[in-house]
């Protein structure tokens, strides 16, 4: 077999040896060219394709969405407003619009009644760094941000009571519905989430 090899390059001058490497290493110098090409086009589209997603429209709370339970065994379902007692309070999003984070709404229900009556809504974005405050108000009734301790009362329009956070917590107006249902009445207040 070896004789077969021998006889087979035995006229082959040392050009021809070279020209026979030199195709294996085109293929591969294609490859690669190819590979980088490709990675290059990478690098573009997937910054383009991240600016898109942050230019499509985002839905907002607005006057008539349904306000659904965020989380639990309720959630999706509609907050019927007589379910919250005097000190409770539940997350809720605008009904199709869960997508949008900023959308979370912290209700509160501060005094007792039945309906609307003693029942207040706010943005559930702390307006220091934009975590979410914990649903239920704590012992004294306030909203408290588990992240750096800020604090605020519903009673009083969300105030801060105690800091990082700046300002207070932008408040939702809403309705209820002859079937219980709490619905927005308008939008928030001001910005939401920290300035």
């Amino acid at each position: 077999m070896a004789t077969d090899e021998a006889e087979a390059t035995a006229g082959w001058t040392t050009e021809d040896q070279i020209l026979d490497v030199h195709p294996s290493r085109r293929r591969l110098l294609k490859w690669l060219i190819r590979l980088g090409v490709g990675a290059f086009a990478i690098a573009f589209a997937v910054p383009a394709l991240a600016i898109r997603t942050l230019q499509q429209e985002r839905k907002t709370v607005a006057a008539g969405d349904v306000l659904v339970y965020a989380t639990g065994e309720r959630a999706g379902q509609p907050v019927i407003a007589d379910q919250l007692q005097a000190g409770q309070g539940a997350q809720a999003f605008p009904q199709g619009k869960e997508e949008n984070q900023d959308n979370l709404v912290e209700l509160v229900r501060i005094a007792p009644g039945s309906g609307g009556e003693g029942l207040v809504a706010y943005s559930a974005i702390c307006t220091h760094l934009g975590c979410s405050v914990i649903a239920q108000p704590n012992a004294e009734g306030h909203i408290v941000c588990p992240c750096h301790g800020s604090m605020f009362d519903p009673a009083n329009g969300a105030r801060v009571l105690h800091g990082p956070a700046g300002r207070p917590l932008p408040s939702l107006p809403i309705t209820v519905d002859s079937s219980g249902e709490v619905t927005a009445d308008g939008t928030f207040s001001g910005p939401v989430g920290p300035d």
